[in-house]
C-alpha cells in the first residue's frame, strides 16, 4: 500500500472561549498557506484532551502547478495522549480528490473536478476512507 504524505505550513489562532455554560471548549483556526478557497484554512476545537478537526463547506484546495488540484474534505476527532503534545495524528473520515486538467483554472478559483467538462480532464481520482490519517505537527 502506497501512502502519500503532503505537508503545508499553517498558523493557528485561538479564538474566543466559549460563554454558554457548557463544558469549557476552545476553538484555533487554521490559516494554510498555499490553499483556497483562503484564507479560512479549518478549526480545531479542543474539550480537554479530546480534539475535533472539520473540514467542510468550504473543503481545502491544494493547487499543484501547472494544472492539478488536490481536494480535501472530512474530519476526525482524537484524544491526545498530554495536554501539551506537539504532534497529534487525527483518524480522518473524508476523501482526497485527486485532478489533472489540460490547462490551470484562473487563480483561486475551483470547482469539482467531476463537473468540468471532460475533455478538460487529463486525469482524476477520489479517494473516499474512514481510514484516512492527518497529522498537524508543531514546527
Amino acid at each position: 500500500m502506497r501512502q502519500d504524505q503532503h505537508t503545508n505550513h499553517q498558523s493557528i489562532a485561538r479564538d474566543q472561549p466559549s460563554q454558554d455554560g457548557r463544558e469549557h471548549r476552545e476553538l484555533f483556526f487554521s490559516d494554510l498557506t498555499g490553499t483556497y478557497p483562503g484564507p479560512f484554512g479549518f478549526g480545531i476545537s479542543a474539550a480537554g484532551t479530546t480534539l475535533a478537526i472539520d473540514i467542510d463547506g468550504p473543503v481545502l484546495v491544494k493547487p499543484l502547478p501547472p494544472a492539478t488540484y488536490i481536494e480535501i474534505a472530512g474530519g476526525g476527532r482524537v484524544t491526545a495522549a498530554a495536554a501539551r503534545t506537539s504532534t497529534v495524528v487525527f483518524p480522518f473520515d473524508g476523501f482526497v480528490d485527486y485532478c489533472a486538467l489540460r490547462s490551470p483554472l484562473p487563480t483561486g478559483r475551483w470547482t469539482a473536478c467531476d463537473i468540468l467538462p471532460r475533455d478538460s480532464v487529463v486525469s482524476h481520482a477520489i479517494c473516499a476512507s474512514a481510514n484516512h490519517r492527518m497529522t498537524l505537527a508543531k514546527r
